[in-house]
């Protein structure tokens, strides 16, 4: 197995967090689960059933750090998984890799060693991290004669039962002592994270939605329905205010299997448990009944409807759907594009200071430098939304933005000339 860019060397500042890595089906969640106190991750006899990153914080014996599951690493030196379920599967597992301080590497202790578990090595020896070996499914002692072989491999070798809860604390103590120091992390926010369930149909959008939220690729995107099985949680900040996205599998009552099942009522804790709830829909695609049916469910909660894949064909209308839910805020947007994407976090940040204005705690000269640069960015997102020749749709709501950025600069309305001229002085030379 190759990757392309070889995680940097641990640095003395990085971030006190633990990735879990190894082949499919060797009991990665199940470890994940146990070390979190409770059932975070999917955890099934099917392989390759957890598929992006999970990251969750969490304490063992009273020290915090940052857990995180990886999807099985499936994919042998050489071999071209490009386009492939299995590409993106590494890809999100050598990204958390690169961010970790320590590695535990599971093996399936009754399985014994395999090739891959010898290719998984060779990756985590490049790595350059600290790697600990918890040889699993050591259910009695027993069992654990069997750790022996992995040796071989090149790590400390410790058995544990993710089932019994055997070996923990051997394991635990040796990679907690290779944290950066428990004060080393930034402190966490005052502000309790605004939690928002990102929730829609099967390949509507949601984890591309994620993605561009957080500008990065934090979840799979394929265009298989049920990509995304496990519940992706990440927190991102827009102008101070601490938004905690969760991504869902796709909610519909047509399961292929019982892991889908399980995901799908996972997506539904999720929205039950939300501050505020993101529907998205296909835009490009014929609008679905359960789609409607859905959003007048939340009618009376906190939600907004996001009509995504805007820069494609549109089948669904702004102005159709909102007949059809006029309790809702429906915004267009285009993941791939990165368009509207901060109307949908006024949208969202709004909703937790009732009229809409945040209270950052900013100074007002920070605060006026940040709208300025947001106006500055809707006008450029509107220019090239114009040389690509998207909706007009689309590009008035960017310049209604970039008017409403500055108008909060000075505290009353933004002129039609004024905006005139600003987007004309950028359209000189483009």
């Amino acid at each position: 197995m190759t990757s392309k860019t070889p995680p940097a060397p641990i640095q003395p500042e990085r971030r006190r967090l633990v990735a879990i890595a190894g082949r499919p089906n060797v009991g990665k969640s199940a470890i994940f689960n146990r070390l979190a106190g409770r059932r975070v991750a999917i955890v099934h006899s099917m392989a390759g059933v957890t598929r992006d990153r999970l990251a969750l914080d969490v304490e063992w014996e009273g020290h915090p750090f940052t857990l995180v599951d990886t999807g099985g690493i499936s994919r042998m030196q050489g071999e071209d998984v490009s386009g492939t379920m299995d590409h993106g599967i590494c890809e999100q597992a050598e990204a958390a890799l690169a961010e970790a301080a320590a590695v535990i590497f599971v093996v399936d202790i009754v399985e014994g060693l395999t090739p891959m578990d010898e290719e998984v090595a060779r990756l985590l020896h490049r790595s350059g991290r600290p790697v600990f070996l918890a040889a699993n499914k050591a259910d009695d002692p027993e069992k654990e004669h069997g750790a022996g072989e992995f040796e071989r491999l090149g790590f400390p070798v410790f058995p544990v039962s993710a089932l019994h809860r055997r070996g923990f604390f051997e394991l635990m103590d040796a990679v907690l002592a290779e944290l950066p120091p428990e004060d080393a992390d930034a402190a966490a926010p005052a502000q309790r994270p605004l939690r928002v369930a990102v929730v829609g149909r099967p390949n509507a959008g949601k984890s591309s939605l994620l993605n561009a939220l957080l500008k990065e690729s934090r979840a799979i995107v394929t265009s298989i329905p049920g990509t995304t099985r496990d519940i992706i949680e990440a927190v991102m900040t827009w102008r101070g205010i601490p938004l905690r996205l969760v991504d869902t599998a796709g909610i519909t009552e047509n399961f292929h299997d019982e892991v889908e099942a399980i995901g799908v009522q996972r997506a539904r804790d999720a929205m039950r448990e939300a501050d505020v709830r993101v529907w998205v829909i296909d835009g490009s695609d014929d609008l679905h009944q359960e789609d409607v049916d859905r959003v007048l469910e939340m009618a009376d909660t906190p939600h907004i409807v996001v009509l995504s894949k805007a820069d494609l064909p549109q089948k669904i209308s702004t102005a159709s759907l909102t007949a059809l839910i006029p309790a809702s805020t429906v915004i267009p947007v285009s993941a791939s594009k990165g368009l509207r994407l901060d109307e949908l976090k006024e949208s969202l940040t709004g909703m937790i200071s009732g009229s809409g204005a945040l209270d950052t705690g900013l100074n007002a000269s920070t605060r006026q430098v940040e709208e300025l640069r947001t106006a500055l960015e809707c006008v450029d997102t509107a220019l090239s939304a114009l040389r690509d020749g998207l909706g007009q749709d689309l590009i008035s709501g960017c310049l209604s933005d970039a008017r409403a950025a500055l108008s909060r600069i000075g505290g009353g309305d933004c002129s039609e000339d004024l905006l005139h001229e600003i987007f004309g002085k950028f359209c000189i030379g483009k």
